[in-house]
């Protein structure tokens, strides 16, 4: 019996010992199972992780309408998946109506053929698996200034594809040709001149950029008004016409109609003396660096008998004349000039090419009789008030070789 049980036993262990061996293969069974749904569920997040759209920082947010420039675009180190290589990475402009839509606008999974609203990059490059490198290209075809910046990790950018990464980037419209007022000022410059147009930006910073050039020199004190003006101060020119640009996140745009013009000009200080006595001017206008006044012609020497003296010579001049402009235009043996000069600042230094300095001596006066000039060092200048005008030759008759700042500077001799 024992043996019975025994056996029974060892019979009955059988069944156990069965089911021992099918539970291990089913456990295996299940384990491989379980390793088979582990790969596909790591092969589907791997493929849903491709759908992902992470974010990506660009060097600049925004850029002219125009395109050309290059920005890069940066994945967080800890983003995936990553830019792949520079046969597999390229990035589409997809129009958006506004920059804040950028985050809930979803980058196409066709990005197909480009059209006024999806336009590709032509050069994209690799630098890392989270950095790469863009060319914008022209957007001034959207109805928006508002684009997505999507990468795709395909580079020919003709497939069905899901997007990796995607950035917010708006353009700026060129303004519409500028026009100004005042049209005209002083060649010293110094002048508010009010400019408008269109997209101008309402703030000046980096990121909205906002300038101005007078024939090629910056407009200072640019000062934002509105979307249609801004203010800005002429810098010194030459006498004649200039043009107008204007520069702004969009482009450089000029003014096509119309310049603007630079008159002569000076401005003296002190600009009076009482008679009898001299005072030190300090002159301030443009181009004086290009004048060599000549010492024994500007040292207001008096020839004592009324004959010629250098204060008639071809070279540079400081001169007082009555009325409002210098007119040698008469100038000839034995006749005098139209309104030639009743006075010389003499002794005269450029400091710099807008600033001169000499010395106006109220006691000393030039006579002109059948077109000889002498200066009388001893006879005084009539009260009155006179022209400051700087001249480059004053003997020469046509034409009137002043410097490109001359005239208009108002000084006055009185009994102060």
């Amino acid at each position: 019996m024992r043996i019975t049980r025994n056996h029974s036993s060892h019979v009955g262990d059988a069944p156990k010992m069965a089911l021992l061996k099918r539970g291990t293969g089913s456990m295996l069974a299940r384990v491989g199972i379980s390793s088979v749904l582990a790969v596909a569920a790591v092969g589907g997040l791997a493929t849903a992780s491709q759908a992902v759209v992470n974010p990506v920082t660009p060097s600049a947010t925004s850029g002219p309408a125009a395109g050309g420039n290059t920005i890069t675009l940066t994945l967080a180190s800890t983003a995936t998946p990553k830019f792949v290589s520079a046969a597999l990475v390229g990035v589409q402009f997809q129009n958006v109506a506004t920059l804040a839509a950028t985050s809930t606008t979803a980058c196409s999974t066709t990005p197909g053929t480009p059209a006024a609203n999806i336009i590709n990059s032509v050069t994209t490059r690799f630098l890392s698996s989270t950095k790469i490198s863009t060319l914008v290209p022209d957007l001034s075809g959207g109805t928006t200034g508002f684009w997505v910046a999507c990468v795709y990790n395909n580079s020919t950018l003709a497939s069905a594809t899901a997007a990796l990464a995607k950035t917010g980037y708006s353009v700026a419209l060129p303004s519409a040709t500028p026009t100004f007022l005042p049209t005209s000022g002083p060649s010293v410059g110094g002048q508010t001149v009010v400019i408008t147009g269109t997209n101008f930006p309402t703030t000046i910073a980096t990121a909205t950029p906002l300038s101005a050039t007078l024939g090629g020199v910056a407009m200072t004190s640019v000062t934002a008004i509105s979307a249609t003006s801004f203010s800005a101060v002429t810098p010194p020119g030459a006498a004649g016409t200039a043009t107008l640009t204007v520069t702004t996140l969009g482009g450089t745009v000029s003014a096509s109609v119309g310049t603007y013009t630079y008159k002569n000009g000076i401005v003296i200080s002190p600009n009076t003396v009482a008679g009898g006595l001299s005072v030190d001017v300090d002159v301030q206008g443009e181009g004086f660096s290009a004048l060599t006044f000549v010492t024994a012609d500007t040292a207001g020497t008096d020839s004592g008998d009324g004959t010629a003296t250098g204060t008639n010579t071809a070279t540079p001049h400081v001169y007082l004349v009555a009325g409002a402009t210098y007119d040698p235009t008469s100038y000839a043996a034995g006749v005098n000039k139209t309104n030639g000069q009743k006075a010389e600042c003499v002794a005269p230094v450029v400091i710099s090419d807008d600033e001169l300095i000499c010395t106006l001596d109220a006691n000393s006066r030039i006579t002109a009789t059948a077109g000889v000039y002498d200066y009388n060092a001893v006879a005084d200048l009539a009260d009155g008030t006179y022209t400051m005008t700087v001249v480059s030759g004053g003997s020469v008759t046509a034409p009137t070789f002043k410097t490109i700042i001359s005239s208009g500077a108002a000084f006055t001799v009185g009994p102060f």
